[in-house]
């Protein structure tokens, strides 16, 4: 009897929590490196990326430590949507930042406006903004040509007194986390932006000073203890794509002129030169910061290889952050950094053996009349040429072939024949000449006891479609109709000379033995033909985001999509991540691998095969998600917490 539809969910569900998409994935949910991160989301497109961070985050990382190490931050003008989040639970009160306009036209109009402001407000914008409405300062392709004047919402007292109370929170953090015993902590700051909208573009720059200079008082005495990193989403990754030609421009004006302050805010450093601005606010007069802008910023694109853009930009690049992201948190490894000259040899950095995320690239001994000024890129770009493999999917891939192995093995041997059912049912002292001569002794303990240690052996060699082939088979040659065993001894039973209790026994064994092997196949082997089916499926459908290759349509036509780990030898497969898997999991690894992970399946029965709860429990033994886990956790703890990036 197959497995009733109730029974394959129930196996669905529990695998389904290895599923890199919709699960917590093939690893455990991990515990974090004992650092903080502060993770800042300014703008529509930030704010979007920062909710796909937090909610992975919670899906692949423990609760506790979530809770205890890392901060959001979601810094936005658009209050419906920050409301929303509120009322939808994806963000709490304090994890947002409202941008207040009120009073903040009043604060460029020519007769109240500071001198301090008067030096970077252009002349035309308070005309510009009179008079809007409150929907004119949240959102819209008109507010966001304005970048300056987001910038204006963003540097109001108000604001400025918001974003110290929200960031004083690290605070009693940072100190429960050192009551805990761990010391030497650091601080990751991490900036989400898209630099095509207003909001993004206009708020970066101030927001990145403003907390540099906000956790210097905070925090005193952490210098060097605190990294500051961006990660900013391109016009092709910020959903811009479809704008028209007019508006198509406003953005991509957004987004070059930023990079160009960035890209001087970078190298103020070495440049001797400092960031000086009044707020006018409290703790912000004449405020001076002498660090860069950023240690290190990521440039997102949504455009992939050949200039094809990517099916869902925003999306892809949210989500591609957001994996890089939150396995960084996990992992552990030295920072390194690659230094290389940005035309000629623009450095790759290596995906798996280090946790820097550093790559400067500079343009060295170029003409002023071919290079911009002070030409010095501090950018790494994050698109079509480079990527990301998380933890998950590498140890996944490397999972894959020990459990191809297991499998091929399993199909290899799946049909079973007459004469070895007889073959098994002699080795199991149960052939009609033997149970004949021993029936007194064969109790349906004994029996039940020899056919489990002769069953679990051939399990092991020839795999569950076997055993249930096999069970079968013997079943048949036990109650034939015309030649079974039970027939035979009905016959002798009914003979003239006959042991009428003997073949009575002898009758009830045989059937005995006949229900036992049909619920075997129901309760085991079924069940494990079944889970094995279903590991494969998930693996060859998680391990596809890597491995496999397909022709999308794009707006350009049809492209063939690049995928960094491709397990062929076509033209781009990627010799790195192969000869790292190749070298990983060498053939006597996964030989090794393959005969421990069945015997485990043997081993833990109970926790492959048992769909109903155990009488006085109230939930099923039956955890296979765990089980793999587990066997992850003892054999390949090598793979499965290298650094993922």
């Amino acid at each position: 009897m197959p497995l009733t539809d109730n029974q394959k969910r129930m196996i669905c569900r529990n695998l389904k929590e290895l599923d890199y998409f919709s699960g917590t994935g093939l690893s455990e949910k991990k515990k974090m490196v004992n650092e903080m991160f502060l993770i800042i989301g300014t703008g529509g497109v930030g704010g979007k990326a920062l909710r796909e961070i937090k909610r992975l985050a919670l899906q692949k990382i423990e609760d506790t430590d979530v809770k205890n190490q890392i901060m959001f931050l979601c810094v936005d003008t658009d209050y419906v949507e920050l409301n929303y989040l509120l009322g939808e639970n994806e963000l709490e009160e304090d994890e947002l930042l409202k941008i207040p306009y009120v009073r903040a036209e009043d604060s460029i109009s020519p007769n109240k406006i500071s001198p301090s402001m008067k030096e970077w407000v252009h002349p035309n914008l308070y005309d510009v903004v009179s008079g809007w409405e409150e929907e004119d300062y949240m959102g819209g392709i008109g507010a966001s040509g304005l970048r300056q004047y987001k910038r204006v919402l963003f540097t109001q007292p108000e604001c400025q007194n918001r974003l110290y109370t929200r960031l004083s929170m690290i605070r009693k953090k940072a100190a429960n986390m050192i009551a805990s015993g761990i010391s030497d902590i650091k601080v990751n700051v991490i900036f989400l932006a898209g630099i095509a909208g207003g909001t993004g573009s206009g708020t970066i720059i101030d927001l990145g000073f403003l907390t540099r200079h906000y956790l210097g008082k905070i925090l005193p005495g952490w210098e060097g203890r605190i990294s500051y990193s961006a990660y900013l989403f391109m016009p092709s990754a910020s959903g811009t794509i479809y704008l028209q030609k007019d508006d198509a421009a406003i953005v991509n004006r957004n987004a070059y002129a930023v990079l160009k302050e960035i890209d001087y805010f970078m190298e103020m450093k070495s440049l001797g030169e400092t960031f000086r601005i009044d707020y006018g606010t409290p703790g912000t007069h004449n405020m001076v910061v002498r660090d860069n802008l950023f240690d290190c910023c990521t440039l997102i694109e949504g455009v992939g290889a050949g200039g094809v853009l990517f099916g869902n930009p925003l999306e892809t690049a949210r989500k591609s952050v957001a994996l890089f992201l939150v396995n960084s948190f996990c992992a552990r490894g030295q920072n390194q950094e690659y230094r290389g000259d940005y035309c000629s040899n623009v450095g790759v950095l290596d995906a798996f053996w280090g946790k820097s995320q550093y790559l400067r690239a500079k343009i060295a001994n170029h003409s002023d009349k071919v290079w911009p000024r002070e030409a010095n890129y501090h950018f790494q770009l994050l698109g079509g040429s480079s990527c990301v493999v998380p933890v998950d999917i590498l140890t996944l891939c490397a999972f894959k072939k020990v459990f191809e192995q297991v499998y091929q093995r399993f199909k290899t041997h799946s049909q079973a024949t007459p004469q070895m059912a007889q073959s098994f049912l002699k080795e199991c002292g149960l052939d009609f000449r033997t149970v004949e001569r021993d029936y007194r002794k064969l109790t349906p303990d004994f029996v039940s006891a020899k056919i489990e240690s002769i069953s679990a052996v051939l399990f092991k060699q020839y795999g569950p479609d076997y055993m249930i082939d096999l069970n079968l088979q013997a079943v048949n040659v036990i109650a034939h109709p015309v030649k079974g065993y039970i027939v035979h001894a009905h016959n002798r039973l009914n003979g003239i000379i006959s042991y009428k209790d003997k073949w009575k026994l002898i009758i009830n064994l045989y059937s005995h033995v006949a229900d036992l092997l049909i619920q075997r196949n129901m309760l085991l082997y079924d069940v494990y033909a079944f889970a094995i089916e279903e590991i494969r499926t998930f693996l060859q459908n998680n391990t596809g985001i890597l491995t496999e290759r397909a022709e999308r349509k794009k707006f350009f036509g049809a492209s063939c999509y690049w995928t960094p780990v491709d397990l062929t030898t076509e033209q781009s497969t990627t010799p790195a991540v192969i000869r790292y898997l190749d070298e990983a999991m060498n053939p006597q690894r996964v030989n090794r691998l393959a005969g421990q992970f069945v015997e485990q399946m043997c081993a833990r029965q109970n926790r492959w095969t048992s769909l109903a709860a155990r009488h006085g429990e109230n939930t099923m033994v039956f955890n296979v998600a765990e089980e793999i886990r587990g066997f992850i956790r003892d054999k390949m703890a090598d793979i499965a917490e290298k650094t993922p990036e």
